[in-house]
């Protein structure tokens, strides 16, 4: 299972995920449904590259590509497709590539390396995360293979998998690899992995360090985002430093007060003199209730209000609570309030000699 380590977070933080499995006659729309009732606006994506764009059209008629929802796809791929009719849409849709076509390595293999055709060019079709691991693999055993063939000479021979007859220097060659304490751990599929020496090589998937236990694990991936203007690069994820951000803030800004221009925000509040009160019509919570949670764990009152969408914004001298801060986000708070006793000191009085 490729999202083992997420459903492990149920475990470790208490968080509540919900499982639903892709199938080839997978209907996106009831189950995209199902997830708008059930108030979920975080949701992870793990379907083929091919289904991405069908889920996220369904996603767009049930009314769940917001400013409230975030995707997250998991398809190494994401950068490939055509995304243009979803970059309006203000979700936050995100994706990782352990490619990248910026990198100058990329550019020179894209023009030096082709499928066969010269109009399907690398850097035409983008490169996809598997083929991108097989071209380094094969350019990792090459040159691991040169290695050993400094040593002795290696002569090509055609072997098949039906019988058991076996590549006479295979077994030299994965001797002498192996007498290495660093490895690399390739897996392309299933079918097909390797273990190769250590090489100091930079490729398509960046470049290849010490490893730990037959793995690769120095690698670094780019965290992108859809933005209205396409998919962009907002941040790198490696092992080592984990998830760092690159984000422009001038940037970001401009684009977010674009995408507020001719938005209307409904705003809930309480009439509470003399923080609030009424110049002109304003939408009141009905209840008069700033936020109560029932045992079954629904809101009421403004709280409440947020949670279902009724409101976008709530203003009032509204109290931050632990509980509260768990369903809903607030601004730094802009007045502190707390009880104050004044006491007075007694006087001193001077003591006279019979007093007591």
């Amino acid at each position: 299972m490729k999202l083992q380590e997420l459903m492990k977070l149920r475990n470790q933080n208490n968080v509540k995920i919900s499982l639903q499995q892709y199938t080839v006659d997978f209907q996106y729309n009831k189950i995209l449904k199902d997830i708008r009732k059930k108030g979920e606006t975080n949701i992870v994506l793990e379907v083929p590259t091919s289904r991405i764009k069908d889920v996220l059209a369904e996603a767009q008629k049930a009314g769940m590509l917001t400013e409230y929802h975030n995707y997250l796809i998991t398809s190494l791929d994401f950068h490939t497709l055509d995304l243009s009719p979803f970059q309006h849409s203000r979700s936050n849709i995100s994706a990782f590539r352990i490619v990248s076509p910026d990198s100058q390595y990329y550019g020179r293999e894209a023009r030096s390396w082709t499928f066969g055709r010269k109009e399907n060019s690398l850097k035409k079709r983008n490169a996809f995360d598997k083929t991108a691991l097989l071209v380094d693999a094969v350019n990792l055993y090459a040159r691991a293979l040169h290695a050993v063939s400094t040593v002795q000479a290696i002569s090509a021979r055609s072997v098949s998998c039906d019988n058991t007859a076996v590549w006479p220097y295979g077994s030299d060659l994965i001797d002498a690899i192996k007498k290495s304490k660093h490895f690399v751990h390739l897996y392309i599929n299933r079918y097909c992995y390797c273990n190769i020496n250590y090489v100091r090589m930079k490729g398509l998937t960046g470049m290849f360090r010490s490893t730990i236990k037959d793995k690769r694990t120095h690698f670094t991936v780019d965290l992108l985002e859809l933005k209205t203007k396409g998919i962009v690069k907002v941040g790198e994820w490696d092992p080592k430093r984990s998830l760092v951000f690159s984000r422009n803030y001038s940037r970001d800004y401009s684009e977010a007060k674009d995408n507020l221009q001719n938005i209307t925000l409904r705003v809930t509040s309480i009439e509470s003199k003399p923080y609030t009160m009424i110049k002109k019509r304003r939408l009141l919570i009905s209840d008069r209730n700033y936020g109560k949670k029932h045992e079954n764990g629904t809101w009421v009152g403004m709280i409440g209000a947020v949670i279902n969408r009724e409101v976008d914004l709530a203003i009032a001298d509204l109290t931050i609570t632990l509980e509260r801060e768990e369903v809903v986000d607030f601004t730094m708070p802009f007045m502190n309030l707390g009880i104050s006793i004044l006491l007075r000191n007694p006087l001193k009085v001077a003591q006279k000699l019979f007093s007591f």
